[in-house]
């Protein structure tokens, strides 16, 4: 009489190897997208994993947050003042990279919404009444645009749009609550 292998089947071993190995890239390929692997669909690098998560030492100011943007250790002053032709300049950057998450005035975000968390519509007035993110300094919106943001995942954008342009968003989205030129609106809106 032939004595049974205590054994599993070989198919049985093969099943569970090819599991694993399926679970182990998915693993993988999450860690690789959540962590800052990848480009996004609108050219820019994802935000790299934030120091206070690392144990690395960054030497920017966000105090251990990781939802906060890393803050450049000097405020830096735009390199312009507000017109209508730095709002216009702003308004078409903004409208052709940031309106699908962020909205427009008076429409919400296509995309924004679908993010986890939202990204905030900045054209909507939010806590005590204030419209996006115009209480901010405009260095500080400066900095979000060029580092982009760890949560929600906003994308860095230092490296796919010039200085100029980071400065005429920032500097439009600080001038969110007020009247804004008709041109602005007009490019805002889509007309």
């Amino acid at each position: 009489m032939a004595k049974k292998s205590s054994k599993g089947s070989g198919a049985g071993k093969v099943f569970v190897g090819f599991l694993l190995g399926v679970a182990g890239a998915a693993g993988a390929g999450y860690a690789w997208l959540h962590y800052g692997g990848s480009q996004t669909p609108f050219g820019g690098k994802l935000p790299s994993m934030p120091a206070g998560l690392t144990g690395e030492s960054s030497g920017s100011d966000h105090s251990g947050d990781p939802s906060k943007t890393p803050v450049e250790s000097t405020k830096r002053t735009p390199p312009f003042g507000t017109s209508e032709d730095v709002f216009e300049g702003g308004a078409h950057v903004y409208r052709a990279r940031c309106a699908s998450c962020h909205g427009t005035p008076g429409h919400d975000a296509t995309l924004g919404g679908h993010s986890l968390p939202a990204s905030p519509q900045l054209w909507k007035k939010g806590k005590g009444g204030v419209i996006g993110v115009s209480v901010k300094d405009p260095s500080d919106i400066y900095a979000q645009i060029a580092h982009g943001r760890h949560k929600p995942g906003m994308a860095s954008f230092a490296s796919t749009l010039p200085d100029t342009q980071i400065w005429q968003v920032a500097l439009l989205l600080k001038n969110a609550g007020t009247e804004l030129p008709d041109p602005v609106m007009s490019i805002l809106e889509g007309k």
